[in-house]
């Protein structure tokens, strides 16, 4: 999966906020609408060592653009999908019934602001993936991925996801206003997240959820305190197999460029579950057990080409801050989530008697 254009700037915005040290620059995530809910294991954050946030901002500092400032006041007007205008989160709309065809208006203003966007992805990631420990994360996460397109069956894995840009804000104010009648609802006592295939950490419904907006009404979220309002996020591209195309011998400059290659765990089939089931290309040979982290060179190259703050007049240009999330919830509600846990679980079982094994 790829943002392109002017998707690959775009932010996602939360109703409730996060804490500084809750989301940061060069965290790696699998559900970048709920970046602190679910298991742990679901994200890899950096530079844990730096617990200060000072610290940790000025270690980053050297990674991004000039920061873009709103020191006078920030406000901003967006249309939210009508799948994640019901103040509920994603765990909890997915699979539910919907009657809403409009989108809702919502209104993110603020007593000041400001805006951090790593100056080149692409080669921050390299920076990224230096990080003791994201060997294994990676293996844990890229295995199973592995296992949806060479398995006995296939299915979509999530993608992972690299944050590269946050919206702070100070005196933070989420206003949302309903234009036109809405109505979900769900069955009680259901686990969502187990019956369509959720992200990890799905709170029950206890009895039957419904919520009803009348024409005009609106609901709201405030922090005084500075948080991160809104994140962008890139799309991590894994590729299977150890042998990278060498662009110039090739002759093809799209061919990606190797910048990690972990060596992943040979696990069975397990059984197959959902409804995602994808046809496999017939006599397709499964790639040896070897994933690499990838990007463009073209990505790169841009990303070199671009000038260090101070180098030109246009450098530092406040771009604004540009709200789709359309990419992420696609993304993320095609992931066969069952299947997905079903791997890790395995995984994380295996590592825990490799350890018991070596105590004996």
């Amino acid at each position: 999966m790829a943002l392109l254009g002017q998707q690959k700037r775009t932010f996602l915005t939360y109703e409730r906020a996060v804490l500084p040290e809750d989301l940061r620059l060069g965290s790696l995530y699998l559900n970048p609408l709920e970046p602190v809910d679910g298991l742990e294991r679901d994200r890899f954050e950096y530079r844990e060592d730096l617990v200060k946030q000072s610290d940790y901002e000025a270690h980053i500092n050297k990674f991004t653009r000039r920061e873009e400032i709103d020191d006078k006041g920030f406000s901003v007007q967006f249309q939210r999908s009508h799948i994640r205008s019901a103040g509920m989160t994603f765990t909890s709309f997915v699979g539910l019934s919907s009657k809403r065809e409009n989108s809702v208006t919502v209104t993110l203003t603020g007593t000041s602001g400001r805006r951090v966007r790593i100056r080149r992805p692409e080669a921050f990631l390299e920076e990224v993936l230096k990080q003791p420990g994201v060997d294994e994360w990676l293996r844990t996460h890229a295995t199973p991925k592995y296992k949806s397109r060479y398995g006995a069956n296939t299915w979509t894995a999530p993608e992972l996801w690299l944050v590269t840009g946050v919206q702070y804000l100070t005196g933070g104010e989420y206003q949302f206003e309903d234009n036109a009648t809405n109505e979900l609802s769900g069955h009680g006592g259901a686990d969502v997240g187990a019956a369509v295939g959720g992200p990890a950490g799905v709170a029950k419904i206890q009895a039957e959820a419904r919520h009803e907006r009348a024409n005009g009404a609106q609901n709201g979220f405030g922090h005084e305190d500075e948080r991160v309002w809104a994140a962008q996020f890139m799309p991590v591209k894994i590729d299977f197999g150890a042998q990278a195309p060498d662009p110039k011998l090739s002759g093809r400059s799209w061919a990606p460029k190797t910048i990690k290659t972990i060596y992943l765990e040979d696990v069975k089939d397990l059984a197959f579950q959902g409804v995602r089931a994808i046809q496999k290309p017939v006599g397709e040979e499964p790639p040896e057990l070897v994933a690499r982290i990838t990007t463009l060179p073209e990505d790169r190259d841009h990303d070199m080409g671009e000038k260090e703050d101070g180098e030109s007049e246009g450098d530092g240009e406040d771009e604004g801050l540009v709200i789709d999330e359309k990419p992420y919830v696609y993304a993320l509600e095609n992931a066969n989530w069952e299947m997905y846990k079903k791997y890790t679980n395995y995984l994380a079982q295996r590592a825990r008697q490799r350890t018991r094994t070596a105590l004996e």
